[in-house]
């Protein structure tokens, strides 16, 4: 697959989640699958605008673990969904947790939605990225020299988290109406930093770590 239609897949994939975001914003109280959507969302619009602006060294590469990593999450949500197929035992156990949020409005709904949609990230990172990684890895650049340069650029994606964090942190807000004294900024901070920095940055080092032990060399 060359890069215009890695591009188109990227593009597709954005459709497939934008769809996933109507659907499931369409309740009077967001759970947290809306959010993990919602933040799925802006984070692949965020890896084709890097991939589109020739921000990243090996694009090919990063629009490939972009649409593989979507298909897993389509494959084991939509089995979800149908109840036609069981998704994988991690998979069934985020659902569960995330159609158990209803999206109180409250500081505590606040803090609970914004956990599960994290801890579902987490989740999503450390079983599946490893093995996206090491597919792609294997198919196009094995043997290869540069595979640490190509490691720059899936840890380069940091920033694209923290966007992502900080827009999904003000739309969870203004959903919930909560005043800054209700859910103060150290609150907020507190889970930006935690959960973004400690949790799904790191999951995503660690997943590139586990992902090595399959490389073909």
């Amino acid at each position: 697959m060359n890069i215009e239609a890695a591009i188109n897949k990227t593009k597709e994939v954005i459709i497939y989640q934008q769809k996933l975001v109507d659907l499931f914003g369409n309740t009077k109280q967001k759970n947290a699958l809306y959010w993990f959507c919602k933040a799925y969302l802006i984070v692949t619009k965020q890896q084709l605008e890097y991939i589109s602006s020739n921000r990243f060294q090996y694009p090919l590469f990063v629009a490939n673990v972009v649409v593989q990593f979507n298909a897993v999450f389509q494959e084991n949500l939509e089995a979800y969904l149908n109840e036609a197929a069981i998704p994988s035992e991690e998979w069934e156990a985020v659902f569960y947790n995330l159609a158990l949020s209803k999206g109180e409005k409250t500081k505590y709904g606040f803090i609970r939605s914004w956990k599960i949609l994290v801890s579902c990230v987490d989740v999503h990172i450390k079983k599946d990225l490893p093995l996206c990684l090491a597919s792609v890895i294997n198919e196009y650049y094995a043997g290869k020299k540069d595979i640490e340069m190509i490691e720059k650029d899936f840890l380069a994606m940091t920033n694209i988290f923290h966007h992502t964090a900080k827009e999904i942190e003000a739309e969870i807000v203004l959903e919930y109406k909560l005043p800054v004294t209700q859910v103060p900024l150290s609150i907020r901070n507190f889970f930006l930093k935690k959960y973004i920095q400690h949790k799904v940055i790191r999951s995503r080092e660690n997943s590139w770590r586990a992902a090595q032990l399959h490389f073909n060399h």
